[in-house]
C-alpha cells in the first residue's frame, strides 16, 4: 500500500551520481514537501562502509534513509526485495549501471544483467512504481551530432550503449509514463560519502596523471554537463511527478531527455580545461593517430578517426 510520505527508491546509491543525488535528497528537501516527507530507500552493490556513511551525515536531516545491500543481477534476491518493499515505492531513480566502455566489452553478460536489471524493474512496475532511468548519449554512432530525442534513430556502436537502448526499451513498454534521461559525459567533484571508493570522473583521471604523458582523444566530442546540474534536473523530475497528476504534468515529465552542456568539447579540450582551472597553464603537446580499446561514439558532432594527442601537464 502506498504511504503518505512519498517513498523513492535509488538504485546505485554508492556510484558517483548516485552518492550525490543521495546527498542532495538528504541535506537540500524537494520543494513542496515537509524535510521529513520522505523517504529513501538506497539500494546498493557491495560498497564496505558505505551504511556507516550515509548514517554519518544523517544527523541533520530529517529524511528516513534505508540502505539495502543488493545485487540488482540477482532473480531470486531481487525479488524477495520486491515482494517486500515496492507495494509502498512511488517512484524508483536506476542509476546503477556498469558504466565503463572497455569493460562491458569484455563481460556483455554481465553488463546487460546490471544496466538492464528486468527482474527489478519489472517487478515495480506491477506495484505501479514510476520510472526515472538514466541513460546516455552512446546510444548515438556519433556520425550526425546535435541529436534530438523525437527525430533521430538510435545506433549504439558499443555494448554499453548497446545496454542502455535495451534499457530504454524496457522502461518504455512498462509504462508511457516513464522518464529516461540520456546523459553525456558528467564531471564534477567526487562523490560526497565515500569518495576514495566509489568510480571518479575524467577530471579525476587528469588529476591523477601529474608530469605523466596521456593520450587525450580530440575527435570524441562531448557535450559535457555538471554533476550538479544531473542532480537538478533529476530533483526536477521528482518534484513533478509528486505534485497531483494531471494531464500536462504526465506530458511533461514522461518520454525521453537528453542532458548535455551547451558547448561540444574533446577529451583534450577537457584536459586542457581542467589542467588550466586547477593548476596552470603550461602543456607540451604532439599529434597522432591511435585506436581505443573499445568502439566509440562521436556523440556531439563530427565523425571518429580516431585521432588523439599526448599531452604532459605539469603541476
Amino acid at each position: 500500500m502506498k504511504s503518505s510520505i512519498p517513498q523513492i527508491v535509488l538504485t546505485g546509491s554508492s556510484g558517483f551520481l548516485g552518492q550525490h543525488l543521495l546527498h542532495s535528497l538528504i541535506h537540500e528537501p524537494l520543494k513542496g514537501t515537509a524535510n521529513a516527507a520522505l523517504e529513501i530507500h538506497a539500494l546498493y552493490g557491495g560498497m564496505e562502509g558505505f551504511p556507516e556513511a550515509v548514517s554519518s551525515m544523517m544527523s541533520n536531516s530529517q529524511v528516513k534513509v534505508h540502505v539495502h545491500q543488493l545485487d540488482l543481477t540477482d532473480s531470486a534476491k531481487v525479488q524477495a526485495w520486491i515482494d517486500q518493499y515496492a507495494a509502498a515505492l512511488d517512484i524508483c531513480v536506476h542509476s546503477a549501471a556498469l558504466s565503463v566502455p572497455r569493460v562491458c566489452e569484455k563481460d556483455p553478460d554481465k553488463a546487460r544483467a546490471l544496466n538492464v536489471p528486468t527482474t527489478f524493474l519489472e517487478g515495480l512496475a506491477k506495484h505501479n512504481v514510476r520510472i526515472i532511468g538514466l541513460s546516455t548519449d552512446q546510444v548515438y554512432d556519433g556520425t550526425k551530432g546535435n541529436y534530438k530525442e523525437d527525430v533521430d534513430s538510435v545506433n549504439p556502436l558499443n555494448v554499453y550503449g548497446q545496454t542502455k537502448v535495451q534499457l530504454e526499451e524496457l522502461v518504455v513498454k512498462l509504462s508511457s509514463s516513464n522518464v529516461l534521461l540520456r546523459s553525456s559525459i558528467i564531471l564534477g567533484p567526487k562523490a560526497p560519502f565515500l569518495p576514495e571508493k566509489a568510480h571518479g570522473t575524467f577530471l579525476h583521471f587528469c588529476a591523477s596523471r601529474e608530469n605523466q604523458e596521456t593520450t587525450f582523444f580530440t575527435d570524441e566530442c562531448r557535450s559535457v554537463i555538471a554533476t550538479d546540474t544531473v542532480v537538478q534536473i533529476i530533483r526536477w523530475f521528482l518534484q513533478k511527478i509528486m505534485l497531483p497528476a494531471t494531464n500536462e504534468t504526465t506530458k511533461t515529465t514522461a518520454g525521453i531527455f537528453h542532458m548535455g552542456g551547451p558547448d561540444n568539447v574533446s577529451r583534450m579540450d577537457m584536459a586542457k580545461a581542467a589542467f588550466t582551472l586547477w593548476i596552470s597553464n603550461r602543456l607540451s603537446s604532439a599529434g597522432g593517430k591511435g585506436q581505443d580499446a573499445s568502439p566509440r561514439s562521436e556523440e556531439s558532432s563530427g565523425h571518429h578517426h580516431g585521432q588523439w594527442e599526448i599531452a604532459k601537464f605539469d603541476w
